[in-house]
């Protein structure tokens, strides 16, 4: 993996990546990411969360820092990683990220790549990590937490 960072993200190259346009909060989230910004994205389901999160991971790993997503269940884990994989490599394909960037699985029983530049996990994970002091991966640019309703405690 490059350790090269790339420029500031551009969001035309990312629309053209995902196949259409960012709608406006899509757009206004984007632009409070991208200007350093804490992020929270509360819509409805199939408005267009997923692409605001996908741009950030896209940018941190651009920036040369590692990404965690987090998910409530195992099942939604898994295929949050083959999409991600699939996103890599048509990111990497089109020039928006240097070579060599993976995803990994951490769900608890199991383990896939965790040195990977992007780490996708269970929620309870993450929280498990924290919970207990252990150190959480090194370098995450980003964390993004898809249903963060979940996170009760």
């Amino acid at each position: 993996m490059s350790t090269t960072a790339y420029p500031s993200f551009d969001v035309t190259a990312f629309e053209e990546l995902i196949g259409f346009p960012l709608d406006p909060f899509q757009r206004d989230a984007v632009e409070a990411y991208l200007s350093g910004h804490s992020v929270l994205v509360a819509a409805p389901t199939g408005t267009g969360k997923t692409a605001i999160a996908e741009l950030a991971v896209l940018d941190a790993l651009r920036r040369g820092a590692r990404a965690l997503y987090t998910t409530p269940i195992k099942a939604l884990s898994n295929q949050k990683l083959r999409d991600f994989r699939k996103l890599l490599e048509r990111a990497t394909e089109r020039g928006l990220l240097p070579p060599g960037h993976k995803a990994g699985l951490l769900t608890g029983d199991i383990v896939l790549d965790p040195d990977a530049s992007l780490l996708v996990m269970t929620t309870e994970v993450l929280r498990n990590m924290l919970v207990q002091g252990r150190d959480t991966p090194e370098q995450a640019g980003v964390i993004v937490f898809d249903e963060v309703h979940y996170m009760g405690d």
